[in-house]
């Protein structure tokens, strides 16, 4: 199977898990339009958990753009903890399949099996208890990956059977593409197409686009591998050659531009060395650094544990997208056990970038004080409140200086 094979699977996953969302706010009792006041039998506790993230988003999106929102995070976020499963098992890194099924476990994944051995009443359920395998997968490595399996505030699976039905979705998809190591940042690509398409359509129509929480796939670009080759081999690449002219780095830098002037630094320790992609969408540029790192650290005597010190000490990534941080986490992790299997990794340097849910009462509680009375703290409280849509707005930000008061 090809790339396109890839690219048809995601946008077909995306349709089902959009359409599976909705459908799971309705049961809980939450449309668009109004709200009942309660739930449906068996998702009384789901709408609890349903409700405040909501609420929260009310405010800024109103009662139709905050569930807008919640379908497309929801959504989101399943796929990438989906797909980052997938591809862990693809390099062999789990003790047991989740996703990938085998005629010797019943057509079930060994841990969809093992499950129903254990609790047989599932099999009369819808999905056969799929989420509840799931649930159990991405709390195993919720210490190791946090940005992506830990608690996140859209973390909901869909309804069962939508849930086994994207798990078929990607088996379809060559064991061999999720093996690949920009496959992340294809899914990104593929999954983030649809929107841009149909936002540049209402844009060309003369349109206004509803919200501005729909402008942030349209300014999200996968970055080819040659451009990421070319800046990488004369920053970071360069950067080690002027400590180390004898350097057989030399050799991977495919880019390297053999004209530019030549200069001398001071040699420092690799640890030291430290590279920031500010927007580092699914982590491309991150991923490329990281395997020049390793080499750096080989050349410089290192031989345990190399993959966790470049990732604790070296690679720092931002983001205004959460979803851009949980793919990147991702890629990390999977370049990291790709490259030593035993690796345990404690931290990251990947940060979201969002005041979206900053509120006045934050900073008093941080600074210790109990109001705002002092003009240079308001016109902090000010400057971080025009912060809220950064998220939104992106490249069109544009800081306003405060009047001295």
């Amino acid at each position: 199977m090809t790339m396109a094979t890839l690219q048809s699977a995601i946008l077909d996953i995306r349709e089902r898990l959009e359409r599976s969302y909705p459908l799971l706010l309705k049961q809980c009792g939450l449309t668009e339009t109004a709200d009942r006041d309660a739930a449906i039998a068996g998702f009384e506790e789901l709408r609890e958990k349903v409700l405040p993230v909501l609420r929260a988003d009310e405010t800024q999106l109103g009662k139709k753009g905050a569930r807008q929102k919640f379908v497309q995070e929801a959504a989101f976020t399943t796929l990438n903890r989906l797909i980052g499963l997938k591809a862990m098992e693809a390099r062999e890194m789990l003790d047991r399949a989740t996703i990938a099924k085998s005629l010797e476990t019943g057509g079930k994944s060994e841990a969809h099996f093992l499950y129903l051995n254990e609790h047989p009443e599932a099999n009369a359920q819808p999905g056969q208890g799929i989420n509840a395998v799931l649930t159990e997968a991405f709390n195993r490595l919720a210490q190791e990956l946090p940005q992506l399996y830990n608690h996140s505030r859209y973390g909901f699976l869909p309804r069962p059977e939508d849930t086994a039905a994207v798990i078929d979705l990607i088996n379809a998809v060559d064991v061999d593409e999720w093996q690949k190591d920009d496959v992340v940042g294809w899914v990104y690509q593929y999954y983030q197409d649809v929107e841009k398409t149909r936002i540049y359509a209402e844009i060309s129509q003369g349109k206004r686009v509803s919200s501005s929480y729909e402008l942030v796939s349209v300014t999200q670009f996968y970055t080819e591998d040659y451009i990421v080759r070319y800046l990488l081999d004369n920053t970071l690449g360069r950067y080690w050659l002027e400590m180390h002219p004898e350097s057989p780095l030399i050799k991977r830098l495919a880019y390297y531009d053999t004209k530019a002037q030549k200069k001398t630094r001071e040699i420092r320790p690799v640890e030291e060395i430290t590279l920031i992609d500010p927007a580092c969408g699914s982590g491309h540029f991150l991923l490329y650094a990281m395997d020049l790192f390793y080499h750096m650290y080989i050349e410089s005597g290192h031989t345990e544990d190399i993959p966790k010190k470049i990732i604790e000490n070296n690679l720092y990534g931002l983001d205004i997208d959460d979803r851009a941080i949980q793919l990147t986490a991702l890629s990390l992790f999977l370049k990291a056990k790709s490259l030593s299997k035993s690796v345990r990794l404690k931290r990251s340097n990947l940060y979201a970038l969002s005041a979206e849910r900053f509120e006045e009462t934050d900073l008093m509680v941080s600074m210790g004080f109990s109001s705002l009375t002092n003009p240079a703290l308001r016109n902090l409280m000010d400057t971080l409140k025009s912060l809220k849509k950064l998220n939104m707005v992106g490249s069109l930000f544009r800081m306003k200086p405060t009047a001295s008061k």
